[in-house]
């Protein structure tokens, strides 16, 4: 009893394919493929993204969400903020508050 519900999906498969196939002769539309994904951005496109999106300032009161929001880990922040502050990127704000310098924060 088991090989009929693989039966059953391998006959689906084929009646699929055979059903695209079809179109295709008769000059109908058959579905795209999907379009390729896109490159990944770097975490810390995506924490300038986040920050900027913020307001242009990481916070004590926004620093969770803007971390969800660019799927970076506490580490990965302390160490591209960090960098970005030697590049001049970044900048001490109020008391404990970090200001972004990009395109879109001055």
């Amino acid at each position: 009893m088991p090989m009929r519900p693989v039966a059953t999906l391998i006959a689906r498969l084929a009646l699929t394919g055979a059903t695209l196939a079809l179109l295709s002769a008769c000059g109908g539309t058959v579905p795209a493929a999907p379009p390729a994904p896109t490159p990944a951005s770097t975490p810390e496109q995506r924490l300038v993204a986040a920050i900027e999106a913020a307001g242009c300032v990481l916070t004590a009161d926004n620093r969770d969400a803007v971390l969800l929001a660019a799927n970076v880990t506490t580490d990965e922040t302390a160490a591209i903020i960090t960098a970005m502050n030697a590049q001049g990127r970044a900048e001490a704000a109020d008391a404990g508050s970090i200001r972004i310098l990009s395109d879109r924060c001055i």
